[in-house]
């Protein structure tokens, strides 16, 4: 079963499961996507939004916490709505069994570095 909340400047997006279980992340919008406990009021900038799934998922997924104070400097900067209106955080999580973060963090890096390393060969001309 997915949580799901609205979280609004300066609110704090927690996600936590037990022991045995990570957070993936199902849904995540930030901006003014409608009128409710974080924008009372349209004003002429409700639904204005961008999806920033991609950006939750690699930040939270994985994980058997995630804490998020909103708008971290990533958020701020998508800046989706007209820089006078607050924007929010619509995010939702399940906790799924498994324990994905360690394998999928080393992993990860050793690619990284691995492409990095080829890519300086090639522009050095080092083989």
């Amino acid at each position: 079963m997915a949580v799901v909340g609205e979280f609004c400047q300066w609110d704090t997006f927690n996600a936590s499961c037990r022991s045995d279980q990570v957070v993936v992340i199902t849904s995540a919008m930030y901006g003014r996507m409608q009128a409710g406990r974080c924008a009372s009021r349209s004003y002429g900038s409700v639904g204005c939004s961008v999806d920033v799934l991609p950006y939750l998922s690699a930040t939270c997924s994985g994980r058997q916490t995630c804490h998020l104070v909103v708008p971290d400097q990533h958020l701020r900067e998508m800046r989706p709505c007209p820089i006078d209106f607050a924007a929010y955080l619509e995010a939702g999580y399940k906790c799924v069994q498994g324990r994905l973060l360690v394998l999928r963090r080393c992993s990860f890096a050793r690619s990284h570095l691995e492409n990095l390393s080829t890519l300086k060969q090639r522009r050095f001309g080092k083989h």
